[in-house]
């Protein structure tokens, strides 16, 4: 191979003659490694046919103090002697020679400070001395930067986050502007579901319990703005995004040398320029240890996020002008100019529009990165899919029919469009028993209606027909966008009556069963007084409503000691009659809690069923916590139904003589256990005409009388209804004697309603016999019918619950919006007319190799130079994250550990000006015409990190580890660092600023200055780049690549309410993230070689790369940090608890929401933004103002 050509003899048309003679020497480099340098040793000139009359010589053994070397030739080169003396002799004898004086100067590089000639005797005939600019102040221990700062105008073109708390003026700390510097976007959905079991301890959240948790998270960054060169005259410009289209201001020098940012102008051909997606699932076994609030998260989680970079900024055909890689395609920037004669940005598929075309072909070689078989398994695994159930129970034997339509729902408003084109429809069932009586698969995009009709389905009292929406039939199929329109009807044979409340006898919708129904409870610090905020809404209804405070203190202490004097009693009650009608009338209260009571529970009761879903009561309740900060929290109202039919009654039909009617309860009990009150009332279908409620002892009846006045015409209903659960059996007959004269000598008996409460066993109310649950059909159950015998909730407070594999899991009431049952999440959720299913975690479980692109290049264009375009890659990083949780009390610490790895991206690794592809540990290199030229290195790794973060919060979500200071892939860093706030919102930050720590482990760094990237292993050694191979391994003095940390802090006001390990959870959460880079391998005094710079106090110190080494450390004056950044969130927050008491047993489930907008800011870097080469100080906190050192 000829690496370089020298020249070795110049002949003119007589013969006349000048030949160089040179001398090839090994020179030495680390470790070993030797590096080929080529020194011109004489020069003679002579005459035709004769021997040389003049030879010069050439001399030199000092060696440079800062060696460099380059392996742009495939192998190491370098040139590292001083030229030390020239001698010229003629005719064999010494006519004149020169000398070159040197010292040392700045950064240790020589410098020529004198020539001396002498004569043929050896006397100094001559000198030149030369003398230097100190511009670094290098005698005075290097002053690299000037004394004063300049101050420019980047201007305010109103960007921001959108942020929509109004605390986001309270602190410049807590900004969603980005800074001159740039700004990136985030908006993220979050949310995570616990399933535990435990004793029954009392409590109505998750305490003392034991099972199992999972959270998600979906980021998509975007940018917002940046400081670039996008014209390619060197200097960074304002590059932003507004509205639908890009902007730029460029840099501009005026005569005066003043730095002043243009008018903006309107970049063509783009409209994004920098979007990175992120997703991330937790999975671990947890413990919740304490008793109600005083509790905390013990436990390990699992932690794997998938970042991928989609849009991002790389000169791809090298032209110094930066192209836009977007979804796999290439859109070149070249310049052209509005009649203005401002340089106007366009972006093309095609090179051909380009100062520098490529001709673009070969083909990716993806087999480095397909999926496996295992892996695609561990996925399917880890995001089952989640089926969500209509269930309806069946009251009375009979033949039903079931009706009506099913429709897949159109996706609208501003939903993912990327995402909608994985979607692949839905499949629908009618299963009663173990049997699947009809189904149809609806495709994506299909959106007519189908008739879900079943008909002559024989039932008997507790038979239950379900109503199943599946994400698909496959084991791959994707969760996303699977929303069907469903409210069947079912309808017994028979004649139809009207019952009281309106309902019907014989047809049942899920209308009839959409009761949100919650218990749960408000828990108030220290007993403080309490000031209730609540409206209320009823019509005319067929019994009196009663509204009902109950007030608390703890039962037991955080140790799970039972307190001696536990109170619970009604602390307000407020009878509504059936005749009164309310329309969101106020009802506000104040507890003066003069017992230090501590958790407040809403209830609606009454005597009997009345017409449930059109009563609500919303209320609030607000105290001052040990802050003295002013909290408000609302809670849901519990309705106390009387869900459970054991007995359907008989109208009576009243006559003339029924002017007072005298009747009696006739009522059999089979078990003698049952005590209390029952009430026994007399309805039309939509009034109340008398009531009166009787004891029962020992399960009999004490003999009384009801008496009301009616009139002829009407069908009166009699029902008993008792406030408490019995069995099936324990009705034996329901009936009532009505006395049809005055001596009560003649009687009439007619059937009687019976109804009590219901237990939850995971179906819910079953009100009208309509509830819902989530379906796990994993394990093959997509392709099978519901397995009946799995539909149970644990029934021992040993027995293990886990999120993935549960394969029945129980609804709960939303009580943010108060309008579905919700799953494991939010769009896993059941109306009385829609059912949405899901996947729990990953939407699309089916991998894709990264590398695949089926993306079309633009062909040959050009009438000069022709080119074409190009395909490039999608940069992707994978991160995993142990996080251990402990604590005590209501605080849980959070402490985890992770790691974060390149998978694919673009560099140029052969110093073509090229960017190659980096995929799964190898080098797909590219050649001289831009196209891939096949050429492959294997083994090479790739960039990742360690990361570490430390946290103490009342939220029980594991917060991640993040690689937020190392730079894995364009957008990862500001990603990294919004997500990091974003979860750290949730977890309602407590004491100490949480801190999180990121260490590169491999990286790739041109370490010897030759424009080519080498490789930082692991253990610090390096191996250089030869273009297309490396060297072995070698020390280079390296100890670190690159380190920072970040600290957070919460605003420390009132923002959000997170209780009992998030039990519960509402509000604002507000945190910002302030990233400081420690340590990097960056190029400081602009020799081409990069030095070691590290934060030390208040300044930064410097250890100088010397070639083969590193030099002492220095102080860096003027400069006090490497780079900083912030990244502030703001999150809404919701998550409440599900319990359910199963004798001795406690069964919690605890599904958690968030949504979060978040912005990252650069505020401080070391850059080159006046084109000079050196690096500046670059500060800014706000859009319009750079502060330039």
């Amino acid at each position: 191979m000829i690496a370089e050509w020298k020249l070795k003899r110049v002949e003119e048309l007589h013969g006349d003659y000048i030949e160089y003679v040179y001398d090839i020497v090994d020179e030495d480099v680390r470790g070993g490694l030797k590096a080929k340098a080529a020194y011109l040793k004489e020069v003679h000139a002579g005459n035709a046919g004769q021997e040389p009359h003049t030879v010069v010589l050439f001399e030199g053994n000092k060696v440079k103090q800062v060696k460099t070397n380059n392996a742009r030739y495939g192998f190491l080169a370098s040139s590292n002697k001083l030229l030390e003396k020239v001698t010229v002799n003629f005719q064999g004898e010494t006519l004149r020679s020169y000398a070159f004086d040197y010292k040392e100067g700045a950064f240790h590089k020589e410098m020529l400070t004198g020539v001396r000639q002498y004569d043929n005797t050896g006397k100094e005939v001559a000198f030149q001395n030369f003398d230097y600019y100190d511009d670094v102040q290098a005698e005075k221990g290097y002053v690299p930067f000037k004394d004063d700062s300049e101050k420019w105008n980047t201007h305010d073109d109103g960007l921001d986050a959108g942020f929509v708390n109004p605390l986001k003026t309270v602190s410049k700390r807590f900004s969603d502007k980005p800074t001159a510097l740039g700004g990136t976007t985030s908006s993220s959905v979050s949310g995570s579901f616990y399933a535990g079991v435990g004793p029954w301890d009392g409590s109505k959240w998750k305490s003392n319990t034991i099972g199992g948790s999972y959270s998600y998270s979906s980021d998509t960054s975007k940018g917002l703005s940046a400081f670039v060169d996008l014209n390619g005259d060197g200097l960074p410009d304002k590059v932003y995004k507004s509205g639908g289209s890009v902007y730029y201001r460029p840099q501009v020098k005026t005569d005066n040398g003043e730095v002043v940012y243009g008018e903006p102008v309107k970049v063509k051909g783009i409209s994004n320029f920098s979007t990175t997606k992120s997703s991330t699932n937790s999975f671990g076994a947890k413990a919740v240890v304490g008793w109600n609030v005083l509790t905390a998260v013990v436990g390990t989680d699992k932690s794997t996020t998938k970042t991928k970079t989609t849009q991002y900024f790389s000169d791809i055909n090298g032209d110094g002008l930066v192209d836009l890689v977007s979804n796999g395609k290439v859109y070149f920037n070249h310049l052209e100019f509005d009649q203005s004669g401002n340089a106007v940005p366009t972006f093309t598929l095609s090179s051909a529009d380009t100062p520098s075309p490529i001709i673009y072909g070969g083909k990716v070689d993806t087999s480095v990165m397909e999926v496996s078989k295992d892996e695609q398994a561990e996925a399917i695994k880890n995001s089952p899919m989640e089926d969500i159930v209509r269930v309806w129970q069946a009251p009375k034997d009979g033949t039903v029919s079931v009706a009506g339509q099913v429709s897949l729902v159109a996706p609208t408003g501003d939903y993912d469009a990327d995402e909608y084109q994985k979607a692949d429809g839905v499949r629908v069932a009618i299963q009663k028993g173990g049997n699947e009586l009809w189904n149809k698969t609806i495709a994506k995009g299909d959106n007519s209606p189908y008739s879900a009709a079943v008909s002559s389905v024989a039932v008997k009292r507790g038979d239950r027909i379900y109503f199943r929406v599946q994400s698909g039939s496959e084991e791959t199929s994707n969760g996303s966008f699977d929303k069907v329109s469903w409210s069947p009807i079912i309808t017994y044979a028979g004649e139809a009556m009207t019952l009281p409340n309106d309902l019907s006898s014989t047809e049942y919708k899920p209308e009839d069963g959409a009761i949100y129904d919650v218990n749960t409870s408000a828990n108030v610090e220290n007993g403080a007084s309490v000031e209730v905020h609540s409206a209320f809404h009823k019509p005319v209804t067929t019994d009196d409503i009663v509204l009902s405070i109950i007030g608390s203190n703890d039962k037991k202490d955080s140790a799970g000691n039972d307190n001696t004097n536990y109170i619970e009693k009604t602390v307000f009650a407020r009878t509504l009659k059936a005749n009164e009608a309310f329309n969101g009338d106020s009802l506000n209260i104040s507890l003066e809690n003069t017992e230090k009571l501590t958790n407040f529970s809403f209830e609606i009761s009454s005597t009997s069923n009345v017409d449930w879903k059109s009563i609500g009561w919303q209320a609030s309740v607000t105290y001052k916590d040990s802050a003295n900060i002013e909290q408000t929290i609302a809670v849901p109202a519990h309705y106390k139904t009387f869900a459970n039919a054991l007995a359907e009654g008989k109208p009576y039909l009243t006559t003339a003589t029924d002017t007072i009617m005298v009747v009696s309860p006739v009522l059999t009990l089979s078990d003698n256990s049952i005590n209390g009150q029952i009430t026994l009332t007399a309805k039309t279908e939509n009034a109340l005409v008398g009531k009166k409620s009787f004891n029962i002892e020992n399960g009999i009846l004490k003999a009384d009388t009801l008496r009301f006045a009616t009139t002829a015409g009407k069908n009166i209903w009699f029902e008993y209804s008792y406030p408490a659960t019995i069995s099936d059996e324990a009705v034996a007959s329901a009936s009532v004697s009505i006395q049809k004269d005055a001596a009560g000598l003649v009687t009439e008996n007619v059937l009687a309603g019976f109804y009590a409460e219901n237990d939850n066993l995971g179906f819910g109310m079953l009100y009208r016999g309509w509830g819902g649950f989530v379906y796990n059909s994993a394990e093959g159950r997509y392709a099978k019918p519901i397995d009946e015998s799995l539909l149970k909730l644990p029934e021992n407070e040993n027995d293990k619950v886990d999120p993935l594999t549960m394969a029945f899991t129980p609804l709960g009431t939303d009580q943010t919006s108060m309008d579905k049952w919700v799953g494991q999440r939010q769009d896993i959720y059941l109306t009385a007319t829609e059912a949405s299913t899901a996947r729990l975690t990953e939407q699309d479980v089916l991998l894709s190799n990264p590398l695949d692109n089926n993306t079309e290049v633009a062909g040959l264009a050009g009438e000069y130079l022709q080119g074409t375009g190009a395909a490039a890659v999608s940069q992707v990083v994978s991160s995993k994250s142990t996080v251990v949780q402990g604590g005590a009390r209501g605080i849980t610490h959070n402490n985890a550990n992770g790691s974060s790895k390149t998978e694919v991206a673009m560099m140029d690794m052969n110093g073509d000006g090229f960017p190659d592809i980096i995929a799964g540990g190898t080098i797909q290199y590219t050649n001289s015409q831009g196209g891939l030229s096949g050429e492959i290195y294997k083994g090479i790794g790739a960039n990742n990190s360690d990361n570490a973060s430390e946290a103490w919060g009342y939220g029980g979500n594991p917060v991640a580890s993040v690689s937020d200071i190392t730079k894995l892939i364009s957008g990862s860093k500001s990603s990294a660092q919004n997500q990091q706030s974003s979860w750290l919102a949730q977890f309602s930050i407590s004491g100490s600023a949480p801190k999180n720590t990121d260490e590169a482990v491999e990286s790739f760094i041109d370490i010897n200055g030759d424009g080519l990237p080498d490789k930082i292993l692991s253990d610090k050694k390096v191996r250089l780049n030869l273009g297309y191979a490396f060297t072995e391994p070698i020390d280079w003095e390296l100890d670190r690549i690159q380190s920072g940390k970040s600290l957070s802090y919460n605003l420390g006001v009132g923002t959000g309410i997170n209780k009992a390990s998030g039990s519960f959870s509402a509000g604002f959460g507000i945190v910002t993230s302030e990233n400081e880079e420690e340590y990097n391998l960056i190029d400081i005094n602009s020799d081409g070689l990069p030095d070691k710079v590290w934060k030390n106090g208040n300044g930064i110190t410097v250890a100088l790369n010397t070639g083969n080494g590193f030099d002492e450390p220095i102080s860096w004056k003027g400069a006090n940090a490497l780079s900083e950044s912030a990244s502030t969130a703001e999150s809404v927050n919701a998550a409440f608890t599900v319990t359910f008491n199963l004798l001795t047993v406690k069964i919690s489930t605890n599904p958690g929401a968030s949504t979060s907008h978040s912005i990252n800011r650069p505020t401080y870097s070391l850059q080159d933004v006046d084109g000079d080469g050196y690096l500046d100080i670059v500060e800014s906190e706000k859009e319009s103002e750079l502060k330039v050192t």
